[in-house]
């Protein structure tokens, strides 16, 4: 994906994220002139995965934020590189995993920042319930 922000609907639906699927690779950090996937440079190109359905984080609403950003349940093989996953669970939002719910799924995650994501109870980052064991690098 291409610098920039993105949300995981258009509309206003806070139960709709990116999910993970099975043997996917999702690769974040491109600003649209490379030819290979060693041409990025995600640090500099900063891909954002967000919550913020409506764009108004900035003035301090969060209860409108999607419940979790990204979802994985039952997923093996999944890649997700190169991202800022960010805006998850907001006030009155995910009792569980603001940013990321894996659900029984080990997805390899690298070169990821986790940031103003919140949760009710557990991880408001990432919450890895019913055995989800992910790989994590960078």
């Amino acid at each position: 994906m291409a610098t920039g922000s993105y949300e995981p609907t258009a509309t206003t639906t806070r139960s709709i994220y990116f999910p993970l699927r099975n043997g996917v690779e999702i690769y974040g950090g491109f600003l649209g002139s490379e030819a290979t996937l060693g041409e990025r440079d995600f640090a500099a190109n900063v891909t954002i995965l967000t919550g913020d359905l409506n764009g108004n984080d900035g003035s301090l609403i969060y209860s409108d934020n999607s419940y979790h950003v990204v979802f994985a349940s039952s997923v093996t093989g999944a890649v997700l590189d190169g991202f800022t996953v960010s805006a998850g669970g907001g006030a009155g939002g995910a009792i569980d995993g603001g940013g990321m719910y894996n659900d029984a799924s080990s997805p390899t995650l690298r070169n990821l920042i986790f940031s103003g994501n919140s949760a009710t109870q557990y991880g408001g980052g990432m919450y890895n319930g019913h055995q989800g064991w992910p790989t994590l690098n960078n």
